[in-house]
């Protein structure tokens, strides 16, 4: 939780007063976020997180906080706190994968550094945004499908968030895999994931010019083939009922809710469920 403490990013903010008490204040900020941690000696006295992605500010207060030194045996390193990041084995094979993208209006074309999905990952992370009312804090307006040429070599995924987008996870080029939620073993990042849906982080060391010969070693691992289409979300989530359909479904394999998804990028013709472009 405290971790970030020991970044060469950290500044040192000098002195202020919490509650009465006279504390020593440290903060990291990075584009999508500021964590802040005031301290009186070796007592916590104020954490706060400012969360530029979710326009949130909460701080946590402590009283009456007594540090004592922890059970030195639950403070061992599990040993595969040391491995490599997990890189999926096999050749690198490269494949040619549709991809989709909720974002915010002003980011269409935009995906390095960005977390995506295919049809059934996307439906399930758009049904979860819209159910828990994110959309709007979120500022999700426009859903965009790309095809992408990959390398199969899958890594670890990486949660990446904001505008410009910051990844957390190993600094690698390879593409990032998991299934929907990281509901298996792993996450699923090896795994045949069919029945769950594929999300991928697309970290911007690993883009390449379409065309450029591939290669982990060249940190070449995808490149945007094309935009397909981009819609306005409220188009299929309200004017052609896919919020209706998550919340009566609510379980995977959301059988109505992605064959709505399906049909509005599919054509413009509303007759037909489909969506107009927007871009």
């Amino acid at each position: 939780m405290f971790g970030w403490l020991d970044s060469s990013l950290t500044v040192y903010n000098g002195t202020r007063t919490v509650n009465g008490v006279k504390c020593d204040e440290w903060s990291l900020t990075v584009p999508a976020a500021t964590v802040g941690l005031c301290t009186a000696k070796s007592t916590i006295v104020q954490y706060s997180v400012i969360d530029r992605v979710q326009h949130l500010q909460t701080s946590y207060d402590f009283f009456n906080f007594n540090p004592v030194k922890p059970d030195p045996s639950k403070m061992i390193r599990p040993a595969y706190c040391n491995d490599p990041p997990r890189i999926c084995p096999g050749p690198e094979t490269v494949a040619d994968l549709d991809m989709y993208i909720f974002h915010p209006k002003n980011t269409t074309g935009t995906i390095w550094d960005q977390d995506t999905a295919d049809v059934l990952g996307d439906t399930i992370f758009v049904c979860a945004d819209a159910m828990s009312n994110h959309t709007t804090t979120d500022h999700y307006e426009y859903i965009s499908h790309y095809r992408v040429r990959v390398i199969e070599k899958w890594g670890e995924y990486a949660q990446c968030n904001g505008y410009p987008g910051v990844c957390l996870g190993p600094d690698l080029p390879h593409v990032g895999r998991e299934a929907s939620m990281g509901a298996k073993h792993l996450g699923g990042q090896c795994q045949n994931n069919t029945d769950l849906g594929n999300w991928y982080s697309l970290r911007k060391m690993g883009m390449c010019p379409l065309g450029q010969p591939m290669s982990v070693a060249s940190n070449c691992t995808w490149q945007i083939i094309e935009r397909v289409k981009t819609i306005d979300a409220h188009c299929v989530l309200h004017e052609r009922g896919m919020l209706a359909d998550c919340l009566a479904e609510v379980h995977v394999p959301l059988t109505n809710a992605k064959r709505t998804f399906e049909l509005a990028f599919a054509s413009d013709d509303e007759a037909q469920g489909g969506c107009p472009s927007v871009v």
